[in-house]
């Protein structure tokens, strides 16, 4: 398990805080000892001044942002692994809606 806690006075910093937090480790198959699986979310908070200057200024709708993302780490053999990873995430720019992304790939060590 991870986490992490940020906190900023904001002034002059964009990032008021940030907030991550995750579970990551083995498969979820006994027979599969090499397999790795994780989940994990964040939330980053804009500073207030950040949100209202570009609002004011460049009518720019910036919000906080937050997501998530679970992956599967298969061990087809020691040396070869495919994932799958998907991931949902809320921008902080308000004039996008929330998306899923989900995507395959693979990973040869030598």
């Amino acid at each position: 398990m991870f986490a992490q806690l940020s906190i900023s006075d904001a002034n002059p910093n964009p990032l008021a805080g940030n907030a991550l937090v995750g579970l990551g480790g083995m498969g979820f198959f006994t027979k599969r000892p090499f397999d790795r699986a994780g989940i994990g979310y964040f939330h980053y908070f804009y500073s207030d001044a950040l949100k209202r200057g570009l609002q004011d200024t460049i009518h720019y709708p910036l919000g906080d942002e937050q997501g998530m993302e679970a992956f599967y780490n298969f061990a087809v053999m020691r040396w070869f692994r495919i994932a799958a990873d998907c991931q949902v995430i809320e921008p902080g720019d308000r004039s996008f809606n929330t998306e899923l992304y989900a995507g395959v790939s693979g990973q040869v060590k030598f």
